[in-house]
This record gives structure tokens, sequence and C-alpha cells, in this order.
């Protein structure tokens, strides 16, 4: 069950909620003529609108119907704003009017004019060997937002292993040098290609080689080559930082891609095996002065090496496979109940 007190209290932070609460329930007692107060709902809508949030968005937060939302608000909440704002009955047509009439409620410090960013939406795109995060963000606060850095905190790794013989190799091959798009290592997935109005102001490509090294040495979460643990974590995320350069304008919007590259290392012949790798990792954007930070969602990415080994073939010894079967199907299991951001890709194999 959603807690409503709990949604946008970032207005809080910037306008005078405890006494607009008491004159908007006065004014709703006026225009319905009964000694009604604001529910949970009409002020989790009221604060939602004052930071900028669209209907449509707040009925998302609220696991509302957008448009039976958009009908509550035109009966009550708007029409007990016109009535607190000394307006004319239906006058309010625009949402984006409920801040600027109200205006006499907001803070006076600087930090209601500050920026604000909000992350929008974050896809999942490119390939298995090389993903790309494509970055929606907004900023709805009144000054321009500069973006200095990009903050990764890898929580988990996974290990899934794999000995397949050549001719399950080249099966495998085969059926991918000529793909449907659906189904393609370099199709780019469904999500990511409903919207393409507004175009990447910039790509920005990251490295993780030397850091997973460095991972090493702190003996944190890199994984050891052909090792056969299926997992590492720490109680304390792996923190890596990446310098960028963007600027968001007061009540706009941009859009940018991280491209990603991991180190793609390549078994030993005589092991014949090879190894993917799935992490569970969360993204901060740095902005301003001040330091202040807009987090993503949980992001699980599946990472394989760019080039499967060419594997002779070989006898399956019955218990080996069966106990790496298990492990593999462990792992996946652990990663399905993660809530989160998943490539196209990744779905596919959980499902």
């Amino acid at each position: 069950m959603i807690l409503h007190t709990q949604i946008f209290q970032q207005a809080q932070d910037n306008w005078k909620l405890e006494q607009l609460y008491q004159d908007l329930t006065t004014a709703k007692q006026e225009y319905c003529g009964k000694r009604k107060k604001l529910t949970p709902v009409e002020m989790s809508c009221l604060r939602g609108l004052l930071c900028g949030y669209s209907p449509p968005e707040i009925a998302t937060e609220l696991n509302r119907e957008p448009r039976g939302l958009r009908v509550d608000l035109s009966r009550g909440l708007y029409r007990y704003v016109e009535v607190l704002a000394q307006r004319e009955s239906n006058e309010l047509n625009d949402w984006r009017d409920v801040a600027s009439w109200l205006s006499r409620y907001k803070m006076s410090s600087s930090s209601a004019c500050d920026s604000s960013i909000k992350i929008v939406d974050i896809s999942l795109g490119g390939t298995r060997q090389t993903p790309i995060l494509d970055i929606k963000v907004r900023n709805i606060g009144k000054q321009v937002a500069f973006l200095k850095k990009v903050r990764f905190k890898f929580y988990k790794i996974w290990v899934l292993q794999s000995w397949l013989p050549t001719a399950t190799l080249k099966k495998k091959r085969s059926q991918s040098t000529a793909p449907s798009p659906a189904y393609s290592d370099t199709a780019v997935a469904p999500e990511m290609s409903r919207s393409r109005a507004v175009e990447p102001s910039y790509d920005y490509e990251i490295d993780f080689s030397e850091m997973s090294r460095d991972w090493t040495r702190r003996g944190n979460l890199a994984v050891p080559h052909r090792d056969r643990v299926q997992s590492f974590s720490t109680s304390d995320p792996c923190i890596e930082e990446v310098n960028i350069s963007q600027c968001v304008s007061c009540n706009d919007v941009d859009r940018f891609t991280l491209s990603l590259n991991f180190p793609q290392d390549s078994p030993s012949t005589d092991s014949q095996e090879y190894q993917t790798h799935i992490h569970h990792l969360q993204l901060e954007i740095i902005y301003d002065e001040d330091d202040k930070v807009a987090e993503s969602q949980s992001l699980i990415l599946w990472i394989e090496p760019d080039k499967n080994p060419l594997l002779k073939k070989r006898c399956f010894i019955a218990s080996d496979f069966q106990e790496q079967s298990e492990q593999n199907q462990k792992a996946l299991a652990e990663i399905s109940k993660i809530t989160g951001i998943r490539s196209f890709f990744l779905d596919r194999l959980l499902s």
C-alpha cells in the first residue's frame, strides 16, 4: 500500500505546506458547503503539482489511472485552488497554474530558487559487450543545473559459467548471422525505440577496464578470472566516479548517453569455458557546486565477452554439468527478484 504522506515530500523544502493545507481546507469547505478536510490523496496531488509534476506523472506515483485522476482534480482540487486564489469558477485549465496562483505560499529562502534534477528515465541498449545507458533528465528548479559527475555504485556481480562444445557454439553463431530485429544483440531494445524525438546531447564513453583492476586490488567486487565462485558482493558498494559536463536550463529537459566498456578477457584454451557477468548497480548524477544528487533505480546489466572462444568438442561430466547448471539457476532466481531496470536481453534470459 502506498503511503501518500511520503510522496512528493520535497515540496516542504520550498512551500509553507501546513499553512497551505489549512487555507485550502477552508476553501474546500466553502466550495462544498460541508466541513470536509483535504484527503491524503488531495494533499499528495497538491505537493506533486507544486513540485512541477504533471497529472500523468502524479498518477504513476499514486498507482492511479491518469484519466480518472484528471477527473478528480477537475472536480475537486482545482476548484478549491480557484476559491483560495479568488479566481472565477472553472478558470483553472492548466495544471501549471496551480503553483503560480499559490505563489504567496512559497518560501522566500534561496533554496526555493535552486536547480532540481529529476531522472525521468533510463533505458538500457547497446549490446551485451558494450551496453549503453540512455538517460533522460528534467530540471524542475528555477536555476540552470550543471551536471558534474556520474557516480556508479556497484553492489554485486554474479558469474554465470558456460562449458559449450564447438558444435553448440557454431549453431548459435549461425543463428546470429541473420537475426530478426527482435533477437539481434545489436538490435535496439523495444524500450529504446519508442520515442526518439529528443536527440542525445552527448555520448560519454566510459572504460571500466582499469577500474576493474582496482577493484581486484581493493578486494571488493572484481571477479577473478576463471574462478568458479558464483557471485561477489560487499556491504559497502564499490564506487566509481566519472566527470561529465552538461547543463540543463530551468524547467527544461536533456538527454545523454553513457557507453560502457567492460574488460573483455578471454579464457585460456585449456579451461574450455567462458563466463558472463551480471552487474547490480545504481547510478547517481552529481550536480551544482553544492553536490546535489539525483539517484536512479537499480540497474542490472548483463555483460559477456566480446567473442566466445572456439572450444574443442568435449564430453560433459554429468555431475559437473548439473552443479554448474544449478548454480546458474540459483543466481538467475536471485537476480529476478531485484526490482529495477533490466536490459531487453536480460529479460529474455530470465524468462
